[in-house]
Formats: structure tokens, C-alpha cells, sequence
């Protein structure tokens, strides 16, 4: 089963892992821009996806010390913002980097598997690997890696601060969701879960990108800093049956029915019968 909780303190109050379980925290980081998510599998192998801002330092500490975490197992850096990079020190494991990465990378995470499949502009697909036709010059958001968890008939997808043309940005989300057929990685009909590009802001989640994915949940990592987070594009190119989950909204941020502003962290538990439950 899936369930969506949240956390009420930038400090995580997280149950314990569930043995058996997976576990996906978007952490709700305050203070400062910043932006990280904690995945635990069912035997406690651990990734970190972004580490948030030197501000962050302690309040990614403390989500870890809530699994009971000294090091993570794998620590993934979307691309080269302070807000998503800058909290990453103390840490062992050797990064897999946007601009490093060799495609396809599949991290074990004791069952589930996490895929990074497009990273720095190339992008990993059934029948190797290519570089999009997309000018990424100067455009760092747009370098993301992107990757998605899988396990069993589960999938939540992430990309970071990937662009998809908003706002004069490079339309990479595009450019990936024309290769859709060929990225043997993600279901046709659609993810279970869906991390927004770019914190839910209007140079992000395209409408070629949210129809390729067809999320149940999207879930928004901001705060007040990410001004129109989530905003008017964001939330009308998801589809109508999508449930969005906000940590923070910006302070010029934009709700309607589908959305709940936690807060706090949000939390996927999922649990390898794959049934869907949403708790408020």
C-alpha cells in the first residue's frame, strides 16, 4: 500500500521505518531554498536525492537519525544548485552527479530499484544511449539527472529542477517525453507517484511531461522562497485524477482541490502488496 503522511516540524517526528517497506521522504526544508528527498527500502538501504542548502545540513541529519541512518548507502546530486547541492558534506558514499553519470545507473535498494536514466542532456533508452536535440547552454536547471524508483507495479519519478520550456528555459521535458516509447524504465499507463520539477514553479512540469506520466500523486518540494509555488501551469498541466502534495507552498503559491499543503515533510509508504491508500 501507499500511504501519504506528513510530518508537523522541519525537525523530522517520522515513524519508524516500517520493516519490509519502502520509504520515500520529501523533506519539508525551511529557512533557505533548498530541496532533498530520503528513500529507504525494505532492508533499510538508504539514497538520499539532493541534500538541500548548507542550511539544511541539520535538518537532513535529523531525517536520517529518524531511520536510524549514519551514512546513506547512495547519495544522488540532480545538478549544480546551491539549494539542491550545497548541504553536501560529512557524506561517504561517492555521488552519482548529472554531469557524471554513466547511463543507465540502477541502485539496489534491497528490492526496489532506483534507475537514473537521464542525466546532463543524455538521456538512456532501450536502445542505448543519446543526447537530446536541446541547447543547454548556461541552463543548469536543465542539466538534471532523472531517474525513477521502481518496485513491483510501483514508480515514483524524479528529475530534480529538469526545465520543460516555461519561462524561456529549454524544453528538455519535452525533448524526454518524445522519446517516451524508448525509456523501458516507465509504465504507458501512467506512475503512482511523481516528484514536480523545480519545486511546482512555471518553468517546469510541462504538459508533454505530465501527460507522459499521468502521476496519482505529485508531490512539491517548497517553501517561501519558490514565489509561485505551486503554480497556475504546474496544477493545470497534471492531469484531473492527480492528488498534489506540497511541503510548503510559496508565499505567492496557487492551491485548488486536488492540493494539500502538509506543512511539513511528506511521506510514501509503500508496501509490496501495491494497494493505494492516502492518509490526511
Amino acid at each position: 500500500m501507499l500511504f501519504l503522511l506528513a510530518a508537523c516540524t522541519t525537525t523530522p517526528s517520522l515513524a519508524p521505518h516500517a520493516e519490509g517497506s519502502l520509504t520515500i521522504v520529501q523533506l519539508d526544508l525551511r529557512g533557505a531554498p533548498g530541496e532533498a528527498a530520503l528513500v529507504v527500502g525494505p532492508d533499510g538501504t538508504s539514497a538520499l536525492i539532493d541534500v538541500g542548502a548548507p542550511r539544511h545540513v541539520d535538518t537532513v541529519r535529523g531525517a536520517l537519525d529518524a531511520f536510524g541512518i549514519d551514512q546513506p548507502d547512495h547519495v544522488l546530486l540532480t545538478h549544480d544548485d546551491r539549494d539542491h547541492v550545497g548541504g553536501f558534506e560529512g557524506y561517504t558514499a561517492q555521488p552519482v552527479r548529472w554531469d557524471t553519470a554513466e547511463l543507465p545507473v540502477a541502485l539496489d535498494l534491497g528490492g526496489p530499484v532506483l534507475t537514473v536514466f537521464l542525466a546532463d542532456g543524455r538521456l538512456a533508452t532501450s536502445s542505448g544511449v543519446e543526447t537530446l536535440p536541446v541547447d543547454l547552454e548556461g541552463e543548469d536547471n536543465a542539466r538534471s539527472l532523472a531517474g525513477v524508483v521502481t518496485w513491483g507495479t510501483f514508480e515514483y519519478v524524479f528529475a530534480g529542477d529538469l526545465t520543460g520550456g516555461g519561462k524561456g528555459t529549454p524544453d528538455v521535458e519535452g525533448a524526454v517525453a518524445a522519446r517516451a516509447a524508448d525509456i523501458p524504465w516507465i509504465p504507458a499507463g501512467g506512475v503512482d507517484a511523481m516528484h514536480v520539477n523545480h519545486h511546482g514553479i512555471s518553468s517546469s512540469t510541462s504538459a508533454a511531461w505530465a501527460t507522459w506520466l499521468r502521476p496519482d500523486h505529485a508531490i512539491v518540494g517548497a517553501n517561501g522562497f519558490y514565489l509561485d509555488a505551486p503554480s497556475e501551469e504546474c496544477l493545470a498541466a497534471l492531469p484531473a485524477h492527480t492528488r498534489v502534495w506540497v511541503t510548503e507552498d510559496g508565499s505567492l503559491g496557487n492551491t485548488d482541490a486536488r492540493t494539500t499543503v502538509k506543512h511539513g515533510d511528506v511521506v510514501l509508504t509503500v508496501d509490496a502488496a501495491g494497494g493505494v491508500q492516502v492518509e490526511h
